[in-house]
């Protein structure tokens, strides 16, 4: 993998050739190339026909048909954010799985749910779901998805 770059919150820490000396509380922002380039390798992880996503979005108190929506795709999203798949990374290695959680952006919540910083999480419908509850939580609703 390629040097990775590291963060503390949102704040740039430099690469991993000069972070000696920082805590536990600095985490890795992955290269998003080497990941797309990865994902193929872990797609076994999840069925697409497996996952039910109305059961994993109705263990959380929000609106289920929305998060349906965001995850399946409105007008103009016809897609959705991932269509439905569990394995979906965005082009630019970004946004990952089923309601195309942002990586960079909230890393820290894919930490509070599995106390791992591994994006290939996220790939897990229950992660995803679990971690797009506190993205919503944390903004007050929906609006960090574009898909509703």
């Amino acid at each position: 993998m390629a040097a990775a770059v590291w963060l503390l919150g949102s704040a740039y820490l430099g690469t991993d050739q000069d972070r000696d000396g920082y805590s536990e509380l600095v985490h890795p922002l992955y290269d998003p190339a080497q990941l797309i380039r990865d994902v193929p390798e872990r797609q076994g992880l999840v069925e697409l026909e497996t996952t039910d996503w109305r059961t994993l979005v109705s263990q959380y108190p929000w609106d289920v048909e929305t998060v349906l929506r965001i995850i399946y795709g409105p007008y103009p999203c016809p897609n959705g954010e991932s269509g439905g798949n569990p394995r979906a990374v965005s082009p630019d290695g970004a946004n990952w799985g089923g309601m195309q959680i942002n990586y960079a952006s909230h890393a820290d919540k894919l930490y509070a749910v599995t106390g791992s910083y591994d994006p290939y999480l996220l790939l897990d419908p229950a992660v995803n779901v679990a971690v797009g509850y506190l993205v919503y939580v944390a903004n007050s609703g929906f609006g960090p998805w574009r898909c509703f």
